[in-house]
């Protein structure tokens, strides 16, 4: 038998339509002027293209294409370096439900310097403990997250070291633009990998939750 049809009110909305190309008077500028973003993008990125890091080295190596987002940001604190790159999924939005995924990169310098640019004591190594968020819609609404470790795992930052920690989560926003922006808690470790008894806040930039004016 033939399942009944869904009552209409409770059929699935669509979801949001991104332009796969800049909104100009001509289809062939508008291809120029795409590839121009991605050109100035690629411009960017180090050589060679970067692949994705592995937090498991069973892990297929693969590239990371938030890399390709033009809209991410960087904050260092301590020496802790913090890339946050937001995308939007337009495919699992609706209006008043505008889906995100974003990707959280990080890791400790070998030189760690103050915001005033003066050299610090080098921390050896620190463990995250916990995540602070700020989100914030277009209408002024603002949720705060708390929580322990990232998608949870605590990773251990060591100085210098060429492995990077890096994650993807989500977030939503009813009403657009949106902003979100945060801190990681940090515990400093020494040499040896024990506690300092020391604390820091690792500032997470802020970054716009938008619907980009055409699809990357």
């Amino acid at each position: 038998f033939a399942p009944a049809p869904a009552a209409e009110s409770h059929r699935e909305q669509p979801a949001v339509r991104v332009p796969m190309l800049p909104d100009v008077a001509c289809k062939q500028d508008g291809i120029l002027r795409w590839l121009e973003t991605y050109a100035a993008v690629f411009a960017n990125l180090p050589t060679p293209l970067p692949w994705a890091p592995h937090n498991d080295p069973s892990d297929e190596q693969v590239l990371n294409m938030f890399y390709l987002q033009p809209h991410a940001v960087v904050a260092t604190t301590r020496g802790v370096v913090i890339r946050a790159t937001p995308l939007c999924m337009p495919e699992l939005s609706q209006p008043g439900d505008w889906q995100f995924a974003y990707q959280i990169e990080m890791h400790l310098e070998s030189e760690q310097f103050d915001e005033h640019g003066a050299p610090l004591p080098p921390i050896e190594a620190c463990r995250l403990v916990s995540r602070y968020w700020r989100i914030e819609d277009g209408t002024g609404h603002v949720d705060e997250v708390n929580g322990p470790g990232v998608i949870g795992l605590y990773p251990t930052l060591r100085r210098g070291s060429p492995q990077h920690f890096l994650y993807e989560s989500r977030t939503s926003a009813h009403h657009l633009p949106g902003r979100m922006g945060g801190h990681f808690v940090f515990e400093v470790l020494d040499k040896y990998g024990s506690l300092t008894g020391e604390t820091f806040n690792a500032i997470v930039p802020t970054f716009t939750l938008a619907v980009p004016a055409y699809s990357f």
